[in-house]
């Protein structure tokens, strides 16, 4: 097996240092990648729960045993985000006391990619706060946070290509698109109806974003046509996940709201309950069952690739491996301090928040991967 941590590319170069648009012009060195994708590990990620309801049932729940790593990564991310924008220590985004987002939406992350991994998602929570959020008018601050997102995206595009740098420059395209899609979106939320908000919305959960990650985690190989087969299998999946995404953080983006003296709310629940006339819970309710018509489909389309001979090795790991996200997603989403007030950090996570994560580090005598 060829290792893919030291290959070297004739065709592209990326370095830490670099984050320019050059590299996001095309996947096509992935594509044509010389890589054979390592067979599916098994990463000692057990079924953690299942639960008979109409979002999980019979969907097995997995979590990754290297979860420890992707508190490192994303909490780098944290103190690089504080010391190179603003403070942002004890943020709440992708990490939870009972559940990280990585190790339970792909919990076959190869172990040593799971911290460079964490930290790029922790950066995409940030950024998109960060950009709904942002009301800086003094210029200073304006200079500081451009280059601090310059600083912390050539961090991130470093951290991926320092183990697999083809993979990361289908990574840092699918980035880049979707940081245009967020940073252009519009803040009208008058939508008219549900079908006009989703079609935006889908848009802006950032799909490739998502997908990429999965092919950088996993170590898939996908070939042009395998990339586009992908896309079209998973679309219910991604649906599904957009959805979720909206169902369990209605109250937090309803209250932040509310502070902030809006009327309207860029999320399902508010647009379902302005179409139909109908209160909080209705409009809960009813997307629900538009969240278990997406699943029911993608489940069929799920079960159809697992029994096609025609469909590639990658292209069914790719498939199942969305299946977990939405599985992941929902019970990260049902326990995680981004959505629940209620819900703290582990020990290991609050330790580190306090204290910096190389002092704990030190301290323990142990050591990122």
């Amino acid at each position: 097996m060829e290792d893919l941590h030291s290959v070297q590319l004739d065709s592209i170069s990326i370095k830490a240092s670099c984050c320019q648009s050059d590299l996001c012009s095309d996947y096509s060195n992935l594509c044509s990648s010389t890589h054979k994708s390592h067979t599916l590990p098994i990463l000692h990620a057990p079924i953690v729960a299942t639960f008979d309801d109409d979002l999980l049932a019979g969907i097995p729940l997995r979590q990754s045993k290297h979860s420890d790593l992707e508190t490192i990564g994303a909490l780098r991310a944290q103190e690089d985000w504080s010391q190179l924008i603003a403070d942002m220590r004890g943020y709440r985004g992708s990490l939870g006391e009972k559940f990280n987002i990585v190790s339970v939406t792909a919990p076959e992350c190869l172990p040593d990619r799971i911290e460079a991994l964490a930290y790029m998602v922790e950066y995409a929570f940030l950024y998109d706060d960060y950009l709904e959020n942002a009301t800086i008018s003094d210029g200073a601050a304006v200079t500081r946070a451009r280059l601090g997102h310059k600083k912390m995206g050539e961090l991130a595009i470093g951290k991926m290509a320092a183990i697999d740098p083809e993979r990361t420059v289908y990574a840092v395209k699918a980035w880049t698109e979707w940081a245009a899609q967020v940073k252009e979106q519009p803040k009208d939320t008058s939508f008219r109806n549900f079908v006009d908000y989703f079609k935006c919305r889908v848009e802006d959960l950032g799909a490739g974003f998502w997908a990429s990650t999965l092919i950088f985690g996993l170590a898939l190989t996908l070939s042009h046509f395998e990339v586009e087969q992908c896309q079209r299998l998973t679309s219910h999946g991604f649906e599904a996940i957009t959805l979720v995404n909206d169902l369990y953080s209605w109250d937090k983006e309803r209250d932040e709201a509310s502070l902030a003296g809006q009327e309207e709310v860029m999320n399902a629940v508010w647009v379902l309950m302005r179409e139909h006339g109908i209160g909080e819970n209705r409009a809960k309710a009813l997307l629900l069952e538009k969240i278990m018509q997406c699943v029911r489909r993608f489940t069929v389309v799920v079960d159809n690739v697992n029994i096609d001979p025609d469909v590639s090795t990658e292209v069914k790991r790719f498939v199942n491996a969305v299946m977990s996200v939405h599985a992941g997603n929902v019970l990260w989403s049902r326990y995680c301090p981004r959505y629940h007030r209620e819900e703290g950090w582990s020990e290991l996570q609050r330790e580190m928040i306090e204290k910096g994560v190389d002092a704990v580090l030190k301290a323990r005598d142990l050591g990122s991967k």
